[in-house]
């Protein structure tokens, strides 16, 4: 069995990130996804607007993967070395996704459960650091 799924221009979608499979999505994109969750309910604490929040968003997320880039291609650091141009824009695309369900979903919740949200999700992060660490 396969772990990754082809397009004719690469892998949409795979459970490993290799220099073999450069993917859109991997395991990855769902912590940058929470990220956006986070982030977005921290800055709409602050009553910042949402067009605001997306911005800052995206720009804050892209000078991070402008980062990792730069450490996989210009200082060939092995902690990076899987990071493609493709799974760069996955896992920006998964960020601003995150942003975006949190404005117009979570947001509407009862503060009290956005933040035994953020509790879990902390929490659950915690765990799979220790688990994969």
């Amino acid at each position: 069995m396969s772990l990754v799924f082809q397009n004719p221009n690469g892998s949409w979608f795979s459970l490993i990130e290799s220099p073999y499979s450069e993917s859109w999505i991997t395991p990855w994109s769902i912590i940058h996804f929470i990220w956006g969750v986070i982030y977005a309910i921290f800055m709409l604490s602050f009553q910042f607007n949402y067009k605001s929040v997306l911005l800052v968003g995206f720009l804050l997320h892209s000078v991070y993967e402008f980062k990792d880039y730069h450490y996989s291609y210009n200082r060939n650091d092995s902690t990076f070395k899987f990071n493609s141009v493709r799974n760069i824009l996955g896992d920006t695309f998964s960020f601003l996704l995150g942003v975006y369900i949190c404005i117009n979903y979570i947001r509407v919740l009862p503060i009290n459960f956005q933040l035994s949200l953020l509790i879990v999700i902390f929490t659950l992060i915690i765990i799979s650091l220790n688990k994969w660490g």
